[in-house]
């Protein structure tokens, strides 16, 4: 048994027990520390400063300070740093290695594949870097041309894992220094030394004062994630790690708009046809299921088997599992070592205990165990088979290397229970078959599909899921921009009325219907902005603004509004919303106490400068029109279905400016949400159908379709 120490380290000073803050090795302001233990052996490794909210915001002033002068660089010289940055995690490969297994406990191998993945990413963006370039877009006036320019966001708080804790610092840091921000980096406590070790060489590369920091800390997680949300000079934060803890950090980062991108749970079905190759399909299941002791967010977590070839397979596969020797990361023919904490086993045995219960059958392992007599957090590989649908796993990320081995014996009967789960990032399918290939592969609602392999991930490749599918959530955000990867390049610029925003939902609306309006919310909020941005911003923030109907669209544009304006009143007939518009800034008036006149007289009888209608009815229109001033502007967020009672000889003898938006999928929740909440008895009033969720999906192509006007789901 080989028992490497740090003190094997060729580069002693790549092992640091300091955080890194302005560009020091500092303690703790409160002297506080936390210990890391080797996951095998259960010895500490190292004492690192245990840093609170106090650390966390000297941290981002510093980035902040940084950010005036970093921004500045040109891309050719962050692409040399970053290359150079590549370069000397390759020279020093084997300590970054030893670093990473002795505190995450994975092999040398691995680690050592791990580094390479992790340089790649350096190698990636420096080559991105310099093509961080804006368009020239054709305009419909031939004297003018629109130009876009992309420009750093700002400071940029990266919230790495212990699962892969070299590679996600160069993930997320690398795209965020190559776009010109300035970073503040948070490392997962249970692995805290390789993001040190990466600190030392991103500065030795030549990296400026202030354009790194190192926030270390195990026991106040969410003070510091508190302090990184609620901060208003991070512009930009990326979390790896659980749904739990990424809802919770949009939630905390609502307030301030911060773009965000969160890498969040996976459940990944493994599919194999009964045309795969049998020895293929093996050998990628293997791999995808011991990877890092099961331990990363694409680990297959659900092995369905067609039954033709069911029996063949699974012995295959416990033949396969049984020659891996499980042990110390770094002894020689090891191919799986401890999982990272007690938890992880914990959670596995109750799976484990739970399949069990509903029939399942051990066919290997099934218990935690320590070879050669370590204490760490080991267990066996186990394969259960004949699992029901159902259990725990078809609905958790198991995290260990258990395999659950299921049934079915048609492609539909497959994709139906691939897809029954809350969660979308990936998924790997094993056939020989091209046309099912592409079918099933377009059928599955993740993010990635690989076929025939183990793997699915690669510095030049897109990495995420379906966002949409979310187990629930109040808050919603515009999608990534295409082609780059979660926490890429385009993720750390700015574009005007581009960059990704979060938006609060209305209390009250049931989660069940906040799952499936993902895109509804955002509505509101760039229609809105949209707008405002492309008027005068010499005296913007005094323009008089309404809004115009309260609804989940409606709290938006006030949202927007409220970021650019003072003064914003918001009318309304129902109570409830009224409230929920005050809540976050604007002036409520009841739609039924003569608005017209409270305006005028809120505005010494000229009228409001600017109306947002967002109901998408005549009468709410005509009502923005009515209170509007000469020359003022109006703007219709909602989609009308009826005619306008407008005519040309009207508007122009106002002078009145006036925009419509389109929200295609408006109206089917505008006018019901507001219903759901207070006024359910009303709902069959407005719909020609009342349906179930089961029924949703159905509901939803026969609106796609025009087959029915309105759609609601019953709570």
């Amino acid at each position: 048994m080989a028992l490497r120490t740090l003190s094997d380290l060729k580069r002693p000073d790549l092992f640091r027990q300091k955080g890194f803050v302005g560009d020091r090795w500092v303690d703790s302001l409160s002297g506080a520390t936390f210990e890391v233990l080797n996951p095998a052996t259960l010895e500490v490794l190292a004492k690192i400063p245990e840093m609170g909210a106090a650390d966390t915001e000297k941290a981002i002033k510093s980035a902040h300070e940084a950010f005036q002068y970093y921004k500045k660089t040109t891309a050719r010289q962050r692409a040399r740093w970053l290359r150079r940055w590549n370069d000397l995690c390759l020279e020093h490969i084997d300590d970054l290695a030893l670093i990473l297994t002795l505190e995450n406990g994975k092999t040398l191998d691995e680690s050592r594949g791990e580094v390479i993945y992790a340089a790649s990413f350096l190698e990636w963006f420096a080559g991105e870097a310099e093509r961080t370039h804006g368009d020239v877009v054709p305009a419909a006036n031939p004297n003018q041309r629109i130009m876009t320019v992309k420009q750093p966001i700002g400071v940029s708080a990266c919230l790495t894992p212990w699962n892969f804790p070299v590679a996600m610092i160069t993930r997320k840091v690398g795209a965020a220094l190559a776009a010109g921000c300035t970073t503040v980096w948070k490392p997962a406590g249970e692995t805290p030394l390789s993001a040190l070790a990466q600190a030392v060489l991103a500065r030795e590369a030549g990296f400026p004062t202030g354009s790194i920091h190192v926030i270390t800390t195990l026991n106040k997680v969410s003070e510091v994630g508190t302090a990184l949300c609620t901060a208003k000079l991070v512009r930009k934060l990326s979390f790896t790690g659980s749904t739990r803890v990424g809802k919770l950090l949009a939630e905390l980062s609502a307030s301030n708009l911060k773009k965000l991108s969160l890498e969040l749970g996976g459940n990944s079905p493994f599919i194999v046809f009964d045309d795969a190759r049998v020895d293929i399909a093996v050998e990628a299941c293997i791999m995808a299921k011991t990877r890092n002791a099961g331990q990363t967010c694409v680990s297959a977590n659900r092995i369905l088997v067609q039954d033709a070839i069911y029996d063949r397979f699974s012995a295959a596969l416990v033949n396969g599992l049984k020659q891996l020797k499980v042990g110390l990361g770094t002894e020689n023919g090891v191919s799986i070592g401890p999982l990272t904490h007690e938890r992880a086993v914990q959670k596995a045995l109750a799976h484990i205990k739970d399949a069990k219960s509903r029939g399942a059958t051990v066919l290997l392992g099934g218990d935690a165990f320590q070879p050669n007599n370590l204490p760490g957090y080991f267990i066996q590989p186990t394969i259960l088979g004949g699992v029901p649908t159902g259990t725990i796993m078809d609905h958790e990320e198991t995290f260990a290397p258990v395999v659950a081995l299921q049934r079915f014996r048609t492609e539909e009967e497959a994709l139906e229970m691939a897809n029954n789960c809350n969660v979308g990032l990936g998924s790997y399918i094993m056939t020989e078959n091209i046309a099912r290939m592409w079918r099933v592969a377009e059928s599955l609602e993740v993010g990635m599909v690989a076929v025939n392999l183990g793997t699915m991930s690669a510095c030049e490749s897109p990495f995420g899921g379906q966002a949409s599918r979310c187990a629930k959530g109040e808050l919603f955000g515009n999608s990534a921009p295409a082609n780059t990867i979660a926490g890429g390049q385009a993720e750390y610029v700015r574009v005007p009325l581009a960059a990704t925003t979060l938006v609060k939902a209305p209390s009250g609306i049931p989660e069940e219907q906040l799952v499936l309006m993902a895109d509804i919310f955002p509505t509101g909020y760039f229609a809105a902005a949209r707008f405002l941005k492309n008027l005068d911003a010499r005296d913007r923030e005094e323009f008089t603004t309404v809004v115009i109907g309260c609804g989940p669209v409606g709290i938006c544009a006030i949202t927007a509004a409220l970021t650019m304006v003072k003064t914003v009143y918001a009318i309304d007939s129902v109570p409830e919303r009224l409230a929920e518009a005050e809540k976050i800034g604007a002036i409520p008036i009841n739609l039924n106490d003569n608005p017209i006149d409270k305006i005028k007289a809120a505005t010494n009888g000229r009228g409001a400068d600017v109306i947002l209608e967002v109901v998408g009815h005549a009468d709410a229109f005509m009502l923005g029109f009515n209170m509007i001033k000469p020359w003022g502007k109006i703007s219709s967020v909602g989609v009308h279905t009826e005619e306008l009672p407008l005519n040309g000889q009207l508007c122009y003898g106002k002078n009145v400016t006036m925009a419509f938006g389109r929200c295609p999928v408006r109206s089917i929740f505008e006018e019901a949400l507001g219903l759901l909440v207070k006024e359910q008895d009303k709902v069959a009033f407005l719909c020609k159908t009342i349906m179930s969720l089961e029924d949703a999906p159905q509901a939803y192509k026969d609106f796609e379709a025009r087959k029915v006007h309105k759609v609601v789901f019953k709570v």
